[in-house]
């Protein structure tokens, strides 16, 4: 069985075996067949039963070519797929192959449907050389974050030696200009504030007035966009 359907631009789209979004969960899954009521039904796991989805959203599959309008300007290029990370809501973060560049974009999903973003299919070679890029891609992501965590365990573990050596301030200087975290710790910031306001009273002349300006008077006219400030001095407790 094949249900296809003609996309915005007059190209033949099979929507059965593509990732699908379902705004009502709002998760991916994958749109497996149709019920006899021509609803879709879905099947989140790879194990897992099969579901009604009213609404499910075929997205593009690797390789085809897309143009999506969206707030920042028409995104047109080869579709690379959603990135892996766990998406926010109804947004989320894709990848989309733009002349010789990978781009990442965050976007609504309702602006991924395969129905009115597809534009044509890709050449075999194409979808290869599209399917590597984002291999690549999602492989370079896992391996910086690998590398994060180890970096956030090794200052942890750094720190906390340099809490039972009783080390001084300077390990911290250290730490943070290799782009490790250091130790944390309360600093009291001295800073100079200036600002200019104008606060209405009633006189007869400016001398007068001058006189019956209070700071209550100046506290209240007082905006925080008035306020202009330097950082003098840090020191800790």
């Amino acid at each position: 069985m094949s249900v296809d359907v003609e996309s915005a631009q007059g190209v033949s789209v099979e929507l059965l075996g593509r990732e699908c979004y379902v705004p009502g969960d709002a998760r991916r899954g994958v749109l497996h067949s149709m019920s006899a009521e021509g609803v879709p039904l879905v099947r989140y796991y790879a194990d897992g039963p099969l579901v009604e989805a009213a609404g499910a959203m075929a997205l593009p599959v690797v390789g085809e070519f897309v143009q999506i309008p969206g707030r920042a300007g028409m995104l047109r290029g080869y579709w690379a797929g959603v990135c892996a990370e766990p998406s926010s809501g109804d947004r989320t973060q894709v990848r989309v192959v733009v002349g010789a560049q990978l781009v990442e974009a965050t976007l609504d999903f309702a602006e991924l449907d395969a129905s009115r973003i597809v534009t044509r299919q890709g050449s075999p070679e194409v979808v290869d050389a599209v399917r590597a890029a984002a291999e690549l891609a999602e492989r370079v992501r896992g391996e910086r974050a690998a590398h994060e965590s180890w970096k956030q365990e090794l200052s942890a573990d750094a720190c906390a030696r340099a809490d039972s050596e009783g080390y001084c301030a300077e390990f911290d200087v250290f730490m943070v200009s290799h782009g490790l975290e250091g130790r944390s710790r309360p600093y009291s910031v001295q800073c100079t504030v200036t600002g200019t306001v104008r606060v209405q009273v009633q006189a007869s002349t400016s001398e007068q007035a001058e006189e019956q300006v209070r700071t209550e008077d100046v506290i209240d006219a007082l905006n925080v966009h008035d306020l202009e400030w330097e950082v003098d001095s840090a020191y800790t407790f």
